[in-house]
């Protein structure tokens, strides 16, 4: 691979074949519109369930244009929306991918490790493998595979001996073995079905089997980017607070054994969390209970009236304002280059 970089275009998504959907948990259409643009200005319309309170985006890219998506634009699209180079376009690049998913996977084992059980451990999304990469180095006892829509971190990931099957999982085909332990780090808003996941993994984990969640906090996002519209990602699909996936993770016939969320988390615990590998995403493991998926609709509390409550304006600056003025206080310097970036001046290093 050259390693030239690569020039960082827009991905066409006026061109794209668009769909409506129903609310992925409850399955009703009954939602309020959030925000009618994403990051980046991308007209990106982000919606909540007035019953469950899930969040989401609708109308959305079809599968086929997602895949595309990923296939070709994502990488250049999150840097390009981030000022930068696109870390996919070069092998310097995927190795950068390849070690912040290793510094979180070691993170993250550190923190949940306890609950993992020995044997086949199946991570979804897994990029570059690094999070596997680390779960193999820290546990001798798991052997691991992962399921990657890029196919050239899919190779970056064999090349670093990391089992990897090139596929959307909403495109897998055939049937894998059952695991001990299926991972989700990092991933779960990419999905176009979660439910279809949750139910997958329900039915792919052992008996005591143990799913491993790690995912954005949407609520701890809009606050700290100040508003819902800054938060909201074309390629985030679903986007969660801790209350809609609790919802989830009942409703799909689990247990919840662990939970941590960074949204009250104080700057020293924030800055500790950071140093360990973790990033402010949601942690959950849960074990698979003997109870069918989706089975008992009593299970999905309506979260609507609460959920939406905390996205409130009020509540968003009640966040945004002191943590903008903890990062200034960090490094000022740093601070002003980010404001500049987002304006689209141009800047002097």
């Amino acid at each position: 691979m050259s390693e030239a970089h690569s020039p960082i275009t827009r991905f066409p998504y006026e061109r794209a074949d668009y769909e409506e959907v129903l609310c992925n948990l409850c399955g009703r259409n009954d939602v309020e519109i959030l925000a009618a643009t994403g990051r980046g200005k991308i007209p990106v319309r982000a919606v909540i369930c007035r019953f469950c309170g899930l969040i989401y985006i609708n109308p959305r890219m079809t599968g086929e244009w997602y895949e595309k998506f990923y296939d070709t634009g994502y990488r250049e699209e999150t840097a390009r929306m981030k000022g930068g180079q696109s870390l996919g376009a070069t092998d310097a690049g995927l190795e950068k991918i390849f070690q912040s998913g290793f510094k979180f996977g070691s993170g993250l084992i550190q923190q949940v490790g306890r609950y993992l059980k020995p044997g086949l451990t199946i991570e979804v999304g897994s990029s570059a493998g690094g999070v596997l990469s680390a779960l193999k180095d820290k546990r001798s006892d798991i052997e691991v595979m992962g399921i990657e829509p890029s196919p050239r971190e899919a190779d970056f990931a064999e090349n670093r001996g990391i089992k990897t099957i090139v596929s959307l999982f909403e495109n897998l085909g055939g049937r894998l073995p059952q695991a001990a332990n299926i991972v989700i780090a990092r991933s779960l808003n990419h999905l176009l079905d979660p439910k279809r996941f949750f139910s997958w993994a329900h039915e792919n984990l052992l008996p005591d089997g143990r799913l491993i969640v790690a995912v954005q906090d949407f609520r701890l996002s809009a606050k700290k980017k100040g508003s819902i519209s800054a938060a909201t990602q074309i390629d985030h699909t679903y986007m969660f607070t801790k209350e809609t996936l609790e919802n989830f993770l009942r409703a799909a016939g689990f247990k919840i054994l662990f939970c941590e969320t960074s949204e009250e988390k104080s700057f020293r615990e924030w800055t500790a969390m950071r140093a360990s590998g973790l990033t402010d995403h949601m942690r959950f493991v849960a074990v698979k209970e003997n109870r069918r998926p989706f089975s008992d609709p009593s299970l999905i509390t309506p979260l609507y009236p609460a959920v939406r409550r905390s996205f409130t304006r009020r509540e968003i600056l009640r966040f945004s304002i002191p943590f903008a003025w903890r990062k200034f206080n960090e490094n000022p310097k740093l601070w002003f280059y980010h404001r500049l970036r987002r304006l689209g001046r141009p800047l002097l290093r």
